[in-house]
Formats: structure tokens, sequence, C-alpha cells
């Protein structure tokens, strides 16, 4: 039945084509592949059309059916075009945008990606950046260290924070009198089990009261900058005295240490290499975008622009997804 129906669907169709090609000069005088085989909407399908079509399908592993059938599917899909058309969705400005990312999409495809894909990062490069680069390659010092902290506000009063001090002082004897024996875990660094008893430090109290490593000349939240940097002063594994400060009485130790310097070629290559790929892969795209504005013969009209004046937002909307297959037909707006 739908074969039937396509069958006197194509028949009415060549009908009306024989009715107007009294209109359309004789083939026989016209160039080779020019052939006109059907108009749509004031638009003609030549035989070059048709050839192109079946071209394209079999390019892209389409199946191509004989030339009336694959004639009727173009009909249909041109008069669906022209539908469209008249119903002004060239218009749309969803519509267009999404075509005009199509376009740019493929450009880019056929002009600039292989380029960029094709970038390569040579070993002399990679050397070169290394050298030129060594200030921020090079790692900062970082001291991990630990803390006993019995909080007591500068507005306590003076009996209140000798309480408080005194507490600590016995804290940190019973530390001497039994350090902690070091090794892996986080409670076996720093203060040991002292610091769950003798700590405030609700992060570092079970923890052996470590605060974890901080890198030269950064501030912790957790621990004023003078008493960050007693313990930056002192040798791994010493304590401090007890430091006063506005929140209460803290003893520090520095736990570890690592120096600072520039890390080794082969360490530091591999995150190089992604860093300078990036980099050449932009300047890429940035001199193909500067060669098609210089083509374009861009100009802008100053004052007319210092005239406009729009809602901004610093905030980007999402982009529609566009269609992935050269013939995908975008998504239809939610406005119209």
């Amino acid at each position: 039945m739908r074969r039937r129906f396509h069958s006197l669907l194509l028949l009415a169709t060549l009908t009306v084509i024989t009715t107007q090609c009294e209109k359309v000069p004789s083939t026989t005088a016209a160039p080779s592949g020019s052939v006109v085989l059907a108009s749509v909407a004031g638009e003609p399908i030549t035989e070059a059309d048709l050839l192109e079509e079946a071209g394209w399908r079999a390019a892209n592993r389409q199946p191509v059916p004989p030339a009336p059938e694959l004639l009727d599917e173009m009909i249909k899909r041109r008069a669906l075009l022209a539908k469209a058309r008249s119903e002004g969705f060239d218009e749309d400005p969803d519509t267009r945008r999404r075509m005009e990312s199509i376009l740019i999409a493929r450009l880019r495809e056929r002009d600039l990606e292989r380029s960029v894909a094709g970038a390569k990062i040579r070993e002399d490069e990679l050397k070169e950046a290394y050298e030129a680069r060594s200030k921020e390659i090079a790692r900062k010092g970082m001291d991990r260290f630990a803390v006993l902290f019995l909080e007591a506000s500068d507005k306590s009063s003076a009996e209140r924070r000798a309480e408080v001090r005194a507490r600590l002082e016995e804290g940190v004897a019973k530390s001497d009198a039994s350090p902690a024996p070091g090794g892996r875990g986080p409670a076996a660094i720093g203060f040991g089990s002292i610091a769950a008893d003798y700590s405030d430090d609700q992060i570092g109290r079970y923890r052996g009261g470590d605060i974890g490593w901080i890198e030269e000349g950064r501030s912790s939240a957790r621990v004023p900058d003078v008493v960050l940097e007693a313990g930056r002063q002192l040798a791994k594994g010493e304590r401090s005295s007890i430091i006063e400060a506005e929140t209460g009485f803290y003893v520090i130790m520095k736990s570890d240490s690592r120096p600072g310097g520039m890390p080794a070629f082969d360490e530091v290559s591999p995150r190089l290499h992604q860093e300078l790929l990036v980099e050449k892969r932009r300047a890429i795209e940035d001199r193909f975008l500067a060669a098609a504005i210089a083509e374009a013969n861009v100009s802008i009209d100053s004052e007319a622009l210092d005239k406009v004046t729009l809602s901004t937002s610093s905030k980007p909307s999402p982009s529609p997804e566009l269609p992935t297959g050269p013939d995908a037909v975008p998504a239809p707006s939610a406005s119209r």
C-alpha cells in the first residue's frame, strides 16, 4: 500500500513536471548536466543536482535508489525546505545561529583542525622552555607542622589565661617525656596522642596536631602568622616554646621539611610538553582567526556603537548542542 502511494505521488509529481516542462527550454539545447528534471517552489532540480545527491549518498554510505525514487525524495525534501522558509524559519535567530555554527564548524574542520592536530613539540623546544620558565617551574620549600592549641580569648581574665597556659605546659611536658615515635600514620607524627587531650584544634587533635604541608611564604587559616613564622625557624623535629596569641596559646613543631629548587627535567617534561602543546595550538587558532578577520575587511562605526546600551551579564548562557552529522537537522527552537 505504501509503495503504491509513493508510486502515485511520483506519477502525480511527474505529471505536473511534464505540464511545466512546456515552459522549460528544450533539453537538447541545454548543456550537459543542466537538464531540468523537476521544479519545486520555483527552484529547479537538475540532472546535476540528482547526480550530486547520489554521489553524496554513496560517499556517506547511504543507499542510492533508482533515479525516480531519488528524485521523489529530493522533491519532498525541497518541498519541506520551501515550507520552512515560507514560515520564516530561516529568519529565526536560533535557527540562523545554528546554521552559522555549522558553517564555522565545517570551515574549522577543513582548514584548521588538521593543523591544530598536527602541532608537535620538539625536544629542543621543551629544553628551552625548561630553562626560560625556571622561576615558574622551581618549587618553593614546604614544611609540615603540628600544633597544640588551647583556646583562651584575649578578653578572658588573667586568671583564666594563666590556667590555660599552665594546662598547655603540662601537655608539652608529657609530650617531651614521651615523644611520638614517628612513622607513616598521621597520629604518629607531631605530638602524637598527647594532642587529643591538650589541643582544641578539632581537625588536627586526633592526628598528632598535624596541620599538613604549608608552602614557603603561605599563610594558614588555622594558625596565626606569628605562630607559623616561629615554626619555620625551627629545625625538623623541634618544637617552639608556648606562643601567646589573641585566640589562645600555641606550641608548634616542624614535623617534616622539603627544600625548594628546580625539579629534574625528566620529572616536569610531561607537564611542560602539555602546556607548550596547548599554547602552540592556541597560537594556530589565533593566526587562523586573525587571517579570517583581515580577509573580511572589518570596519567598525565607533560613534554608532557608543550609542548602543545593552543589559549585560557576566554569566554565559549554555550553548545548544550542534548537530554532528553533515545532514543533521537542528532541534527546533522552543520559542517557536
